[in-house]
């Protein structure tokens, strides 16, 4: 597989960026397990008080551009992505919580956790024109993780919100994309094709710390 940073158009990208002062991740969109381009996300500026303007580009494996779409959203966080034909399927966690926070006091700490259980999943159909097709939501429970202080004189703690299973996005050949997440309630195992329309669900009864997403073009499992 290529390295984006090898590349020396990627890196005056990123450099021009930083001297702008904008923050993208830039990571590389699979398809069959091989390397088929590059997507960009962005977080712009704050459109309200609980939503920002975000940019998604989509490049090829050589770094030329696409297709970009700009919207409109609550704070998220990019974790999977995949491809399959013409759409891109990304998976968001929405959340008011930020990657981070440092609480001082018992109020600050209850607002924390009210905002983890109160968290989305957000997966977004995209074509290659920049098109958004679809977009399904599912509420979901964050875990909470208590981070090290910098200090050890300081009387706050830090915490961050994360999947208790995580998510799995892969694309099922000529079908559309399988998809897998796991909080403290349940979970699932769902099916969209490449219009973005939930065709399948259903619920993963087994236990264990850790699941792996594994697709067919006849069968999606979870083990």
């Amino acid at each position: 597989m290529k390295s984006i940073y090898s590349n020396p158009f990627a890196q005056s990208r990123i450099f021009k960026e930083i001297s702008e002062e904008i923050s993208t991740q830039v990571k590389p969109i699979m398809q069959d397990n091989v390397l088929v381009g590059y997507r960009a996300f962005t977080r712009l500026e704050e459109a309200s008080a609980d939503s920002f303007n975000y940019r998604l580009s989509i490049m090829d494996e050589n770094l030329n551009d696409i297709g970009k779409v700009n919207f409109r959203q609550g704070i998220l966080d990019l974790q999977t992505v995949s491809f399959e034909q013409h759409v891109l399927c990304l998976g968001f966690i929405q959340t008011s919580l930020a990657s981070i926070e440092t609480i001082r006091t018992q109020r600050g700490y209850n607002k924390v956790l009210d905002a983890a259980n109160s968290s989305h999943l957000l997966l977004q159909f995209v074509d290659l024109d920049g098109k958004i097709l679809n977009t399904w939501y599912k509420e979901v429970s964050l875990n909470m993780g208590m981070l090290a202080n910098r200090s050890l004189f300081s009387s706050s703690i830090r915490l961050t919100g994360f999947l208790k299973y995580g998510m799995q996005l892969k694309n099922v050949s000529n079908r559309g994309f399988a998809f897998f997440y796991g909080d403290e309630a349940k979970q699932d195992l769902l099916m969209f094709d490449l219009k973005g329309t939930l065709t399948e669900e259903e619920e993963v009864p087994t236990h264990g710390s850790h699941f792996y997403l594994q697709t067919s073009p006849r069968k999606s499992i979870c083990w």
